[in-house]
């Protein structure tokens, strides 16, 4: 499983990486076909849940179709939330909280580029 994650997180992947992951996909939901039963923890009856489904059928189309899966990542929006979350707990003053929220993140957007510069300062 660590060796489809490690293929899932490169940027752009070739036709050959996609094949070896999809056949590694495949190989995998065999195995865990065949662990049903086995032990303890492990039903009778064949679970796939849907995540796994997906992970063997679908997540090879997509790298066909994109050649990666980090374009569908949320970790960007998830980053900006908890900033704005913290930004509007901090506040005393939590009126109308979806314009100032708009507002910081403009404010944010407009200075991104923007170097602070150095003040001068003399030791005394």
């Amino acid at each position: 499983f660590r060796e489809l994650l490690d293929i899932l997180n490169k940027e752009n992947l070739t036709d050959d990486e996609i094949s070896a992951f999809e056949t590694k996909a495949q190989s995998w939901g065999k195995q865990m076909v065949k662990m049903s039963g086995t032990g303890p923890g492990y039903s009778q009856t064949i679970i796939i849940t849907p995540y796994m489904h997906s992970f063997v059928y679908h997540v090879p189309v997509m790298l066909h179709n994109h050649g990666s899966l980090k374009m569908f990542s949320g970790q960007g929006v998830e980053k900006k939330n908890d900033d704005l979350r913290c930004y509007f707990h901090r506040k005393i003053n939590r009126w109308d909280a979806a314009t100032n929220l708009l507002l910081v993140e403009k404010r944010q957007e407009e200075l991104r580029e923007e170097e602070r510069a150095k003040q001068p300062y003399e030791k005394r």
